[in-house]
């Protein structure tokens, strides 16, 4: 039986242990790695249906289809991301990029806007949306 310390708690079908929750994300991201799409989507949908309240297999979800270029399908789960933890500054960022991949510039910028705004600490969301703001400050996204 797992300490409290080692037990992710979350208001899911049943108390994980945090180190299984990690195996679990890092044999979906390996699948990913290895372009085994299908594999890798069913381990997070799986994540995902154990950890119902957590954005995070959700992002991992749109991250197999982004791997894929498929960037309709990608924004669908981030915009999930983003309305299960409005507070997630990256998920804002990943939102954002996609949006510009998608060359919908103006509305990128709103989310990429609003990760710089929830990351007051300077983390990684902040830090990703300031480099796409950078990006698209030197015309890497200017529609061609």
């Amino acid at each position: 039986m797992p300490s409290a310390d080692e037990t992710l708690i979350l208001q899911g079908i049943i108390e994980i242990p945090q180190q299984q929750v990690k195996l679990l994300m890092e044999a979906g991201y390996l699948y990913l790695n290895m372009e085994r799409y299908t594999e890798a989507v069913q381990i997070f949908e799986g994540v995902s249906s154990l950890l119902p309240q957590s954005e995070v297999p959700i992002i991992a979800i749109g991250d197999s289809f982004a791997a894929q270029q498929q960037n309709d399908k990608a924004l669908k789960y981030y915009k999930i991301a983003v309305a299960k933890s409005p507070q997630n500054a990256f998920a804002h960022a990943l939102v954002g990029a996609t949006l510009l991949n998608l060359k919908k510039k103006d509305e990128a910028l709103r989310f990429i806007q609003k990760a710089v705004e929830l990351d007051l600490q300077g983390g990684n969301g902040k830090e990703y949306a300031l480099s796409l703001l950078s990006a698209v400050n030197m015309g890497l996204y200017d529609q061609k």
